[in-house]
C-alpha cells in the first residue's frame, strides 16, 4: 500500500526540520517521538548519520553538516555549544531526589 503524497517519511520529515535549523541547530531523537517509535526515530536517525546527512555531536545529539564549496564541514564549535537547545534545563531523576 502506498502513502499519500502529502505524508512524508520520517527521515524526510527529520531532514527538512534540520534546513529549518540555523547553523548552530541541534536535533535530538526525542523530538521525533510523537512521529513514530522510538526504534524507528533511532533507526532514521542512525542512517540519516551513515549517508551523510546528519552528523553525531554527541550522545542523542545531531547537527546538519554544512555544505561549502569544499564539500562538508561541521557547524562551529562555539556555536553548537552555545546553542539555546542545550542551555535547556537537563531532566532531573525524580528516583534520585531525597524527600
Amino acid at each position: 500500500m502506498r502513502r499519500p503524497c502529502s505524508m512524508k517519511s520520517l527521515p524526510e520529515t527529520i531532514i527538512e526540520h534540520s534546513i529549518l535549523l540555523p547553523e548552530e541547530g541541534v536535533l535530538a531523537p526525542k523530538e521525533f517521538l510523537h512521529l513514530a517509535s522510538r526504534a524507528a526515530v533511532d533507526q532514521a536517525f542512525s542512517r540519516l548519520t551513515k549517508v551523510g546527512r546528519l552528523m553525531l555531536v554527541s550522545r542523542g545529539l545531531y547537527v546538519a553538516p554544512i555544505i561549502g564549496r569544499f564539500g562538508k564541514r561541521s557547524p562551529a564549535t562555539a556555536k553548537v555549544i552555545s546553542a539555546p537547545f542545550l542551555k535547556e534545563k537537563p531532566l532531573q531523576n525524580r528516583s534520585l531526589q531525597h524527600k
